[in-house]
């Protein structure tokens, strides 16, 4: 399996109380999870599609299919959710928990072409085969779903910060060193993979602590790839 061990991530890890990564907890729906949901939806606009199911992959505690809930103007659309770990879906209350699979995001439980979507939040940099997570989503997606991925950027300006706290990469002790996932890894593997793409990257100078505001606060990563997070849109050809 080239997914970390499950057991890395237990409960202190959702909840931020875990020495193995950044001190704040994944349970709160704050402004960052809602302003990744909406720049989904927008972004592929979701309103308007087909009935259909996205998957949550690496879900931990299923930010995304808690906000899609909340959306009556999306109902037309499922949510389902898998994570190497069931610690951040055991967090949650039962009524909120979404339909969940436990599995590594290398070996997805879906049959070839049957996802209309899929989400792939801080997944790709935990894994040392991070290409065969791209392939599974493009496997499980039909022609034209798409996939949206966001991960930090282990090329970011705030890289050679001497605190490891002020750098997104290093300050998660289950992120793979050396990296794997930059620009350049993302431009070859999304396109060796079967899809068409964008790729931002975003936190830069000045804003890299506030919260994301929709495309408008990401430049594309030919232009600018020094932001602290690499955000690809993309959909199966």
């Amino acid at each position: 399996m080239s997914s970390s061990p499950s057991q890395f991530y237990d409960r202190a890890y959702f909840l931020g109380t875990s020495t193995n990564r950044g001190a704040f907890s994944l349970m709160d729906l704050g402004p960052k999870f809602i302003d990744r949901t909406q720049t989904v939806i927008d972004y592929f606009d979701l309103k308007s599609a087909q009935p259909g199911k996205i998957a949550e992959i690496g879900c931990g505690t299923a930010p995304f299919y808690r906000l899609i809930r909340q959306q009556p103007a999306l109902v037309h659309l499922e949510v389902v959710c898998t994570d190497i770990s069931d610690q951040g879906i055991m967090l949650l209350p039962e009524a909120d928990r979404p339909p969940f699979t436990q599995s590594s995001a290398d070996d997805l439980p879906f049959e070839d072409e049957s996802l209309s979507g899929a989400v792939m939040w801080d997944v790709l940099e935990h894994l040392k085969e991070p290409g065969q997570a791209l392939s599974e989503a493009c496997r499980v997606l039909s022609p034209g779903g798409f996939l949206h991925v966001i991960c930090p950027n282990s090329e970011s300006w705030l890289s050679n910060n001497p605190d490891p706290e002020k750098d997104v990469y290093r300050r998660d002790k289950s992120h793979i060193l050396p990296p794997i996932v930059t620009v350049a890894f993302l431009q070859s593997a999304l396109h060796d993979t079967g899809f068409a793409f964008e790729l931002f990257t975003r936190g830069f100078p000045g804003n890299e602590l506030q919260d994301q505001v929709g495309l408008a606060q990401m430049q594309p990563a030919s232009v600018d790839s020094t932001g602290t997070h690499l955000v690809a849109f993309a959909r199966k050809i």
